[in-house]
């Protein structure tokens, strides 16, 4: 009931007298900075919501290069089909906190709440569609539209939660955001350079941002 995720999170598709149901096979996990929460390959034993911190998800080359599929922030869910190999490692950003469900007992309590297990694959739907979002953008955009379309994801993500003026946290590093991008990290720096000279955005620190031209990156990110 305390959780500041909890109308954010999974818990959202339950009433509050009925959240002792998932209480009950709920475990909290610390990952710190840098550490693994989970690894590619493994099987899937849980399922995750995220309360602080985040994570980012990504895929490993045997020469030790990576791609970044996916970050995950405070609300996001961590859960995919629990009969296939965990397909990316999930790595914490910063210190993290998260809710660890275990799949067999979240499906016996799936069985006694259906809204719950809607939520759930309405989460896994929306991963699947951010695939597919995530394949244009390394596909199609150019640097400019693909670190447009970064800022405005993260300015979705606190929507409800900061002021636009408010400094966005960015929790990534700017190798991070690269490799998600797919784009070298010079490029990446010369592109946040650029939008601070056009005025559309501030850099008050190097782990935030601040959206003084939401509307016009919003231009961009669509190739308008």
């Amino acid at each position: 009931m305390s959780c500041k995720v909890r109308r954010q999170a999974i818990c959202a598709a339950l009433a509050d007298h009925e959240l002792t149901d998932l209480e009950t096979i709920m475990t909290h996990r610390i990952v710190d900075r840098g550490q693994a929460l989970v690894y590619e390959g493994d099987p899937p034993a849980f399922a995750y919501n995220i309360i602080d911190g985040g994570l980012k998800l990504y895929k490993s080359l045997a020469d030790g290069r990576i791609q970044v599929t996916a970050f995950l922030l405070p609300g996001d869910f961590l859960g995919i089909s629990s009969r296939s190999p965990l397909p990316f490692t999930a790595e914490a950003l910063t210190r993290t906190e998260v809710c660890a469900f275990p799949y067999p007992k979240l499906e016996v309590v799936f069985e006694k709440y259906s809204a719950l297990e809607e939520r759930f694959l309405t989460e896994v739907s929306d991963e699947v569609a951010a695939v597919q979002d995530h394949m244009l953008l390394l596909g199609r955009k150019t640097a400019s539209e693909r670190l447009a379309s970064f800022l405005i994801w993260l300015a979705g993500k606190y929507e409800g939660v900061a002021p636009p003026t408010v400094p966005l946290a960015l929790l990534a590093t700017r190798a991070d955001i690269a490799d998600y991008l797919g784009l070298t990290l010079e490029t990446v720096s010369r592109t946040f350079s650029q939008f601070k000279r056009q005025g559309f955005i501030e850099l008050p620190h190097a782990t935030e941002v601040v959206l003084r031209n939401r509307e016009r990156l919003e231009e961009i990110a669509t190739g308008a």
